[in-house]
């Protein structure tokens, strides 16, 4: 298969990668690391390119609008994530697997702000590796088909990506940016990240929800504003929908359904953004971090920390 992937005002490839269609189990991946730096562009990016697989994973900066193209042919399953830095809310997009000849091309294009960082994960699976992750992990195997019967063979999906999905994606990013990479934990890590990316497929595909009108999301970005403002006393979810003047159940839904999270992931991933700063740059005690972010008691707060990031909040006080 061929992966490829540019901003088009640049006309400039980030990627451009022939990735063998057959999986291998013992051969090893080849991993690539660049810095780009050409004009209002800043790019690190990192990739692994081998036997069925492709991973790739990059911070870009950019100080004008641009539009990010990525394309893969042949029979592949591929899904990529974004998401502006420090903000809560993702996107995904995913190509799936059909059962139609060799020489398929997926394409997407999306609109990237100016003056924003951006965080990047795209994954493409050969049908042969897929065939692999598939047959290690029944309920993967039941995800795929029930994915496909949702979609009534529909090959593409756009939806937001929720915060384990989000976390998943992270910790993809990190391993293949490390000095080793375990073929066994990658392994576990694209089946866990699959099984989210079905289940936001899911939610997304059960929701005929539509916010209705520009006032519904007024009230919703200013229901965002409340919470980012108050994560040390939060206000109750009742209380939330009274001040921004919606019902409770239609706050929850349409919040959902806007953000591609609940208020409680988001209250949760707003606390834990900023819990970090206060540890690494503002160098604050676990103790003072846990009382400005809202949590009544440390030992809660470390378990919400390490819950998120997947390790403890002394780690970065080291």
């Amino acid at each position: 298969m061929l992966v490829k992937c540019k901003l088009v005002e640049f006309d400039k490839w980030l990627f451009l990668e022939e990735v063998q269609d057959q999986f291998l189990p013992y051969k090893s991946y080849q991993r690539n690391q660049t810095k780009l730096s050409t004009g209002p562009l800043k790019s690190q990016q990192t990739w692994v390119n081998g036997h069925g697989l492709f991973i790739w994973s990059s911070r870009i900066s950019v100080d004008k609008a641009v539009h990010f193209h990525t394309e893969t042919i042949g029979q592949a399953i591929s899904i990529l994530i974004f998401q502006p830095l420090n903000e809560s809310m993702a996107f995904a997009y995913e190509s799936c697997l059909d059962g139609q000849a060799n020489n398929r091309k997926f394409s997407s294009l999306h609109y990237l702000n100016r003056n924003k960082e951006w965080d990047f994960l795209f994954i493409s699976l050969s049908k042969s590796f897929f065939k692999n992750l598939i047959e290690r992990d029944e309920k993967l195997r039941l995800d795929f088909l029930k994915r496909q019967s949702l979609e009534n063979s529909k090959s593409t999906s756009q939806y937001f990506a929720d915060s384990a999905f989000q976390n998943i994606s992270r910790e993809l990013s990190n391993m293949i940016s490390s000095d080793t990479i375990d073929r066994n934990h990658l392994d576990e890590l694209l089946i866990n990240n699959f099984h989210e990316n079905y289940q936001n497929i899911e939610v997304a595909n059960s929701h005929d929800l539509e916010v209705a009108s520009q006032i519904d999301i007024n009230k919703l970005e200013k229901a965002k504003r409340v919470l980012e403002g108050n994560i040390m006393h939060p206000p109750t979810q009742k209380e939330l929908a009274e001040e921004v003047l919606m019902s409770e159940s239609k706050l929850r839904k349409d919040f959902k359904k806007y953000y591609g999270m609940t208020i409680h992931d988001f209250l949760t991933q707003i606390r834990m953004q900023k819990a970090r700063i206060y540890l690494l740059v503002d160098q604050l005690t676990v103790y003072e971090v846990a009382s400005l972010t809202g949590y009544g008691h440390q030992n809660n707060f470390s378990y919400a920390f390490r819950k998120f990031f997947g390790y403890p909040p002394r780690d970065l006080k080291v």
